[in-house]
């Protein structure tokens, strides 16, 4: 679903998992106005719905099923290094983090990094330079 949550161990098996499919949607977006000192926050938001049709899942609500969440992004490097602090999320969500970061909000921030690799030989030829 691509959510950008700190999601371990604790949703395996539990939540966010299909037999049948997965649709999500993940917004990211630039403020309209600079912060001070170039700080490179982004507002964003993840929505979700997965359709549990596992055995597990029998008579679960939907309301289960959707999952949102949003918070803001710090990107450095021209987004090669991402950080994401959760502010709002689903019902369902919430408790999942509540019971799996026992009340640090430390835990529920995420991380990302993308290595940008170009052609091989091109590095090599850039490299020797």
């Amino acid at each position: 679903g691509g959510f950008k949550g700190a999601f371990g161990s604790a949703f395996a098996g539990t939540m966010g998992n299909s037999n049948n499919f997965v649709l999500a949607l993940n917004l990211k977006t630039d403020l309209p106005f600079r912060l001070p000192i170039g700080i490179p926050m982004k507002p964003y938001f993840d929505l979700g719905y997965f359709d549990d049709a596992t055995t597990l899942g029998e008579g679960r609500p939907s309301s289960e099923q959707w999952l949102w969440s949003g918070g803001v992004a710090f990107e450095f490097f021209n987004g090669g290094l991402e950080f994401y602090f959760p502010i709002v999320n689903s019902q369902t969500l919430r408790n999942q983090y509540k019971e799996q970061a026992n009340g640090s909000y430390l835990k529920t921030v995420s991380w990302s990094m993308r290595l940008r690799f170009s052609d091989p030989v091109k590095m090599v030829e850039d490299a020797a330079r």
